[in-house]
C-alpha cells in the first residue's frame, strides 16, 4: 500500500513495530528502507501469546489502541477483548480504570 513500511506493516500485523526485521529477513530485502507500493511480501507467522497492558492514569483505549496498533481507530477491539473490565459512561464513552489489567488481542 502506499506510504507503507515494514514498521507500519509489522503494527498492524503483529501489533507491533519492532517485528519489521521478521518481515525483511524472510524477504531477503537488500535495503529494508525501500519497499514499493504492489510489491508482494512473505508475512511470517506471528508467535501466539497473549498480550497484556496495565492501565495507568491518563490512559484510555484510543491511547493503548495507538501504542499497540499504530493507530487509535482499533479501540474497540481491546474494548471487545474484555468484556466486564470496560465499564460505560453515562455519555457512552468507555471507561477503563488504573491497574486494570487488559487483553491486547
Amino acid at each position: 500500500m502506499r506510504g507503507d513500511s515494514l514498521w507500519k506493516i509489522s503494527t498492524r500485523l503483529y501489533g507491533t513495530g519492532y517485528n519489521w526485521v521478521l518481515i525483511a529477513q524472510e524477504n531477503k530485502l537488500a535495503n529494508p528502507n525501500i519497499i514499493h507500493a504492489g510489491n508482494l511480501l512473505t508475512v511470517p507467522k506471528a508467535e501466539t501469546q497473549v498480550r497484556t497492558y496495565t492501565v495507568v492514569r491518563g490512559d484510555s483505549l484510543w491511547s493503548i489502541s495507538e501504542r499497540y496498533y499504530g493507530t487509535g481507530f482499533q479501540w474497540y477491539k481491546i474494548r471487545d477483548a474484555n468484556s466486564g473490565k470496560v465499564g460505560v459512561l453515562s455519555n457512552g464513552r468507555p471507561l477503563i480504570t488504573p491497574g486494570r489489567v487488559l487483553i491486547i488481542p
